[in-house]
């Protein structure tokens, strides 16, 4: 296959990027073709947004200990799918599909879903009608600084694998699977569930600090993660928070749109 790979925590960097380039090489292990392109900097919780007032710039990067030449772009997740499907790699041959991540962390209920930047990039490549898979790496600890290195290749070769499986297998209605995969030790040994999202939502207060600075009041984002979390170990089976948090990776089928309900009767409204 040919895989345009992109994600939302940019370029390699152990504390913000530290598994996309061995996504890669284990994509690339497994006999793939692979192009890469990435925001040039960190773009979490930002969707499928696009800077539309903004012209963005190109530049190459080179991974370390590597021929391969990627694009970063200055903008956002979803801009580098549409860019990379559509203005490079076409020597390549077309792309046969596109995965956005391994997100540092899990992508897992709606509240975390609905803000990815990685879920974000695969809904674009969907809406440009590509099928589409974003794959986050969930750790226990939030803003851990290291993770083991052997967890990181198991999980890079597990998730290659189920990401061939759901190519081969894919679901006539499915636009995006979103993919969450447990960083431990033994996670290939463990269980893979097909899961429903999680309709969480904030447990309470805001998702932001006040600080002070130069007199001003000013708003520092500060969500409470372990909070969201305790949502997803409560809930009990069957979604996608839970299985995760039981040490399986859990494989969400969406559509690349905001579900309608059915209107309670087909006619029109008459406001009183």
């Amino acid at each position: 296959m040919h895989i345009l790979v992109t994600n939302d925590d940019g370029p390699p960097c152990p504390k913000s990027s530290p598994f996309v380039h061995s996504l890669v090489k284990a994509f690339q292990s497994a006999g793939h073709t692979v192009s890469v392109i990435l925001p040039s900097e960190q773009r979490s919780w930002i969707g499928k947004a696009h800077f539309k007032d903004k012209t963005l710039t190109p530049t190459i990067y080179r991974p370390e200990n590597s021929q391969d030449e990627w694009i970063l772009i200055d903008s956002t997740p979803a801009s580098c799918a549409q860019i990379g499907l559509h203005h490079y790699f076409q020597e390549k041959g077309p792309v046969d599909l596109v995965v956005s991540g391994p997100n540092l962390g899990r992508n897992s209920t709606a509240l975390f879903s609905l803000s990815s930047g990685t879920i974000g990039a695969a809904m674009e490549a969907a809406l440009c009608r590509k099928r589409a898979i974003a794959v986050s790496f969930a750790h226990d600890e939030y803003g851990a600084g290291g993770h083991d290195s052997n967890a990181i290749d198991e999980a890079c070769s597990h998730s290659v694998r189920l990401i061939q499986h759901l190519n081969d297998i894919w679901a006539k209605d499915v636009d995006v699977y979103t993919v969450n995969v447990p960083l431990k030790v033994g996670v290939s040994k463990q269980r893979i569930k097909y899961t429903r999202m999680l309709r969480n939502r904030w447990i309470s207060g805001s998702a932001f600090d006040v600080v002070e600075q130069d007199g001003e009041k000013k708003f520092k984002w500060a969500p409470r993660l372990q909070d969201l979390r305790k949502t997803a170990s409560e809930s009990g089976p069957g979604n996608d928070g839970w299985v995760v948090d039981q040490g399986m990776t859990s494989v969400t089928p969406l559509q690349a749109n905001y579900m309608y309900l059915a209107p309670p009767q087909d006619e029109d409204i008459i406001l009183p």
